[in-house]
């Protein structure tokens, strides 16, 4: 979990790198920083919300903010998952469950899932790439370095820079069955 001063740096971090091409337009037009900013406000707001009943304020109107910028991008990250670094290809259908941990530098695509299972989160190291459509679920450890390729369904532990792809499919023999068959 970040403390607030990593917070900042990361938030002057993503507009440094957003202002060759203009921060003040990319920011409402570009929405993978709109929501990183409202991720890491709401982070830093958190941080700070016991101080004073301003401080409590500020924290309620970024949390507002945050709820607002997920439930329209259709990204649902609690605060406090990602460590710094997070990079987000796409905005679609992403779902991370609260107590899963992940690590620095995270790079994660759209349409992933990372959940748990029986009430046990993974565990994701630093540098570690997420295709689209992986699904990582339970008291699983990703290692450093990993990648986890397109539509792969995580249940084990994957070593430290290590690729997990998809199986193949298994083409059975018999009758298929129509969908209409199992009414």
């Amino acid at each position: 979990m970040m403390n607030s001063s990593e917070v900042k740096a990361e938030l002057a971090d993503l507009k440094r790198q957003r202002s060759k091409r203009g921060y003040f337009l990319l920011r409402w037009r570009d929405p993978v920083l709109h929501f990183l900013l409202a991720l890491r406000n709401a982070e830093a707001a958190r941080d700070r919300r016991g101080e004073n009943w301003y401080r409590a304020g500020q924290y309620a109107f970024h949390r507002l903010r945050y709820e607002f910028v997920s439930q329209r991008t259709g990204v649902h990250i609690p605060l406090g998952c990602f460590d710094t670094g997070l990079s987000i290809a796409h905005l679609s259908s992403i779902v991370v469950n609260g107590g899963a941990t992940i690590g620095r530098n995270c790079r994660i695509h759209q349409g992933v899932t990372i959940g748990a299972v029986r009430g046990s989160s993974p565990t994701i190291g630093d540098n570690v790439f997420i295709g689209p459509n992986a699904i990582i679920l339970g008291p699983v450890n990703v290692g450093d370095g990993s990648h986890v390729s397109a539509g792969v369904v995580v249940t084990k532990s994957i070593p430290p820079n290590a690729i997990a792809y998809p199986t193949r499919p298994e083409i059975g023999e018999g009758r298929a069955r129509s969908w209409r068959d199992h009414a």
